[in-house]
């Protein structure tokens, strides 16, 4: 899912048209970074996500979607392939 994510991350990244430039930490140079809602919006898209394909399992599913991308994220981070804050996720310069 890392992986996965990390991709769509750097296809965004890749376009001219998306992001901006954020000091995503206190101290750090500003780095080209998108929205993590942005990203979710694309990875859903990918089609990487379980669909949600009852309304009674909405919820349950959306929650389970949010936590496997967070985890993800977390991932990157860790290995240094992503900086990011609560809004706003990029590459490490």
């Amino acid at each position: 899912m890392a992986e996965l994510i990390y991709g769509k991350l750097c296809d965004l990244l890749a376009d001219s048209r998306e992001g901006q430039d954020i000091t995503l930490q206190p101290g750090m140079q500003p780095t080209r970074a998108v929205s993590r809602t942005r990203l979710r919006e694309t990875v859903n898209q990918a089609g990487i996500l379980d669909p949600v394909e009852d309304e009674a399992d909405r919820k349950r599913i959306e929650e389970s979607n949010r936590k496997r991308v967070n985890r993800a994220i977390n991932r990157l981070i860790n290995q240094k392939k992503a900086v990011a804050n609560n809004q706003w996720i990029g590459l490490p310069k």
